[in-house]
């Protein structure tokens, strides 16, 4: 969390221990393998323990619900146990993971099928048990329940029950206060207050279409460093929106939500987002395999870092290649499909997972293929896989199904002037 990592922003949090590099040259640090998983793993986050916590996308590994918990030497661990969820709807699948800022934090993870989230009780070592928190209202269902974030930017002390959750088919946020009582969510920021639609998924054209992006709208999301902006990654559009935030009534003050615009644009792929102490945005480019960090603002930096916000200011990681021969199906180096990321307690430290998906895009009419993957080029009727599938599939079936990697020693970086 944010308001426990304030030490690092006194070093200047920024970008990785570099060696030398010719000028303009993206940093692209290739990072530590941290563990390897048997499940398809994409919502991670870290505990005030350390550990990094991460849980299956439960629809593609039979419909069990699975909690990892990693410690933060792990350089690879590969004997990592699941831990089994139970009290999850039938074939659940789950995407974005936060813990609370509760007087005693609670670990919520979003359950997209059913537009719930669930709190998990990880005391113990043994199963977890789900407690349904919120749920969306029946008319806004199916929902696509993505990513989870919280007040992180409150001053230390300061408690806030709030949870703020991304909705990627309807387009918009969700905020449950979990101190209250019921569990139905209200509109944080949906098509009524978003006049230009930018949070919405792409929709199809009016024409016959062969292929089309409709997944998905809103995913990843964060408060700035201030709290005075929330950014948000539209998937399908490829862009990181930033809405203006202002502050109501409530104690903690309760974010209100302005009218939203597009901060930056042309990212393959941009899912899980995370924000550091000096502004900067670190995206997960599901569909060119790294972490695309770029300038939130120059406002709240002295001296300014940028004039140009919205400008990236490095790039880091890269897809390196498989462990072994491509038809053994073995693991891979570096990234793969990166969907989410989350900074260690000390900032010191960025995790990803790489969930290594098998990616189509669906067509209204075209039945999906049986399989997580689905047969090679699909039928006649089923679009091209995405750029990364090819990849992906080799290491798909039967394991590796994913990993999550960190990037080490994240300070120390000048950006490259702005010409």
């Amino acid at each position: 969390m944010r308001r426990i990592k304030l030490a690092s922003a006194a070093l200047g949090l920024t970008i990785g221990v570099l060696a030398a590099v010719p000028a303009n040259a993206w940093n692209r640090q290739i990072p530590t393998t941290m563990a390897v998983l048997p499940a398809t793993v994409e919502g991670i986050a870290v505990g005030a323990d350390n550990n990094v916590y991460a849980v299956s996308t439960s629809l593609l590994d039979n419909g069990n619900g699975e909690l990892f918990v990693i410690p933060p030497g792990c350089g690879p661990c590969t004997d990592i146990l699941p831990r089994q969820i139970t009290g999850l709807p039938a074939n659940a699948n789950l995407l974005g993971l936060a813990f609370t800022l509760e007087l005693t934090p609670r670990l919520v993870v979003a359950e997209n099928n059913s537009g719930q989230v669930f709190a998990l009780n990880i005391a113990g070592t043994g199963n977890v048990a789900a407690t349904l928190v919120m749920t969306i209202p029946q008319a806004n269902r199916p929902g696509y329940l993505n990513a989870i974030t919280v007040e992180d930017f409150l001053a230390p002390g300061v408690v806030s029950n709030r949870i703020y959750v991304s909705d990627s088919s309807n387009g918009g946020i969700w905020v449950k206060d979990l101190s209250a009582t019921g569990t139905q969510a209200t509109p944080w920021i949906m098509a009524g207050t978003d006049p230009n639609g930018l949070l919405l998924p792409p929709q199809p054209p009016p024409f016959p279409a062969k292929l089309f992006p409709n997944c998905c709208g809103a995913n990843g999301l964060a408060f700035s460093a201030g709290g005075t902006r929330m950014y948000v990654a539209n998937t399908g559009w490829r862009n990181i929106i930033q809405i203006p935030v202002t502050f109501g009534s409530g104690n903690p003050p309760a974010p209100i939500a302005g009218m939203p615009f597009i901060l930056a644009t042309g990212i393959n792929g941009p899912d899980g987002i995370a924000v550091d102490d000096l502004n900067r945005i670190w995206v997960a480019a599901n569909q060119s395999d790294e972490i695309v960090i770029i300038d939130g603002s120059s406002s709240n930096t002295n001296p300014p870092l940028t004039t140009t916000p919205g400008r990236v200011i490095d790039k880091m990681g890269d897809f390196h290649g498989f462990t072994g021969p491509v038809g053994a199906r073995t693991g891979w180096i570096g990234l793969l499909f990166p969907a989410s990321v989350a900074f260690s307690n000390n900032g010191d430290t960025l995790y990803v997972s790489n969930p290594a998906f098998v990616q189509q895009n669906s067509v209204v009419g075209c039945p999906v293929p049986p399989g997580p993957s689905g047969p090679p080029g699909g039928t006649p009727c089923n679009p091209p896989f995405s750029i990364d599938s090819a990849w992906a599939q080799v290491v798909f079936l039967p394991s590796p199904r994913s990993t999550v990697v960190k990037f080490e020693r994240i300070i120390g970086f000048t950006p490259t002037a702005f010409p």
